[in-house]
């Protein structure tokens, strides 16, 4: 499987293979960039992605 490179538009972390995650800009956002997992600054928000059946999961459980 070809993973997406630093920087390319992305829909789920798997994506972006193991040395990067899938950040959206905003919870409704549809594609994401994929970033270098730890690359983000300190005052970074990382917002979970939406999940239409998020009601149904555990309350300390998110998805990034």
């Amino acid at each position: 499987m070809k993973y997406k490179e630093i920087g390319e538009r992305c829909t789920s972390n798997e994506a972006c293979g193991r040395k990067a995650m899938c950040i959206y800009e905003t919870t409704l956002s549809t594609y994401g960039i994929c970033k270098e997992i730890l690359s983000m600054s300190e005052n970074t928000l990382v917002l979970p992605m939406y999940k239409a059946d998020m009601a149904d999961t555990d309350t300390g459980l998110f998805v990034y």
